[in-house]
């Protein structure tokens, strides 16, 4: 898989994310905090859900340790999802745009994990997963 291919997953992801976040604005509040008795709660909880849980694998991807709040716990509306969103959206993005494929590779590097079979199994099926199960 090469820098340019994850760049456009990762873009893609983006997009994706930014259209669940603009409908879900649409919600009334209350509608949005509702609990549905689902394995989340709702769709707050389901959110938080999915941006904890892009935090953990970009946290992993990047050899950092675990955010310190599970499931997103500490995100109490859906500024505060979107908000947390953007931070981690913002990371690959910055790390992906400083590397090439001529990048000196160093051992754990973002470009050598790219280039890895390691990275492949997660970056594909997640993405795409992730936007057809929630």
């Amino acid at each position: 898989m090469t820098p340019a291919e994850v760049r456009e997953l990762f873009a893609f992801n983006a997009w994706a994310s930014r259209r669940i976040f603009d409908g879900a604005a649409q919600l009334a509040a209350a509608d949005y905090l509702r609990d549905l008795k689902s394995s989340h709660g709702g769709i707050h909880g389901t959110l938080c859900h999915i941006v904890w849980a892009e935090q953990l694998w970009l946290h992993r991807w990047l050899g950092k340790p675990a955010p310190a709040v599970p499931q997103g716990k500490d995100l109490a509306s859906l500024a505060d999802v979107r908000a947390r969103w953007e931070e981690v959206e913002a990371e690959p993005t910055r790390s992906l745009r400083t590397r090439s494929p001529s990048s000196p590779r160093r051992a754990g590097s973002t470009a050598t994990r790219l280039r890895t079979r390691s990275a492949t199994p997660w970056i594909i099926p997640r993405i795409t997963a992730v936007r057809s199960s929630h």
